[in-house]
């Protein structure tokens, strides 16, 4: 935020991947380690290559062979 704030940019807190690809990183690479947003982008990639949701991709390609039924990335939206 101290980075943006010096550049004049607008201050937001991210919320989406691409939100998050402009953030600097917060330390030097080997320094100190933080969760970073690796696997959100493989899952956007999935989305882009496959043409469906990762919730939609992971459904039939990974729940369905194992057999798994229910789940679901948004619980709240279960029917039934």
């Amino acid at each position: 935020m101290k980075y943006r704030k010096s550049r004049g940019e607008r201050i937001v807190q991210p919320t989406t991947v691409s939100d998050w690809s402009s953030v600097p990183l917060l330390y030097e690479p080997g320094i100190k380690w933080l969760y970073g947003t690796a696997l959100d982008w493989a899952g956007k990639l999935v989305e882009r290559v496959t043409c469906e949701t990762l919730e939609e991709y992971m459904k039939k390609n990974i729940w369905k062979p194992l057999g798994i039924t229910d789940i679901m990335f948004w619980p709240s939206e279960r029917k039934g």
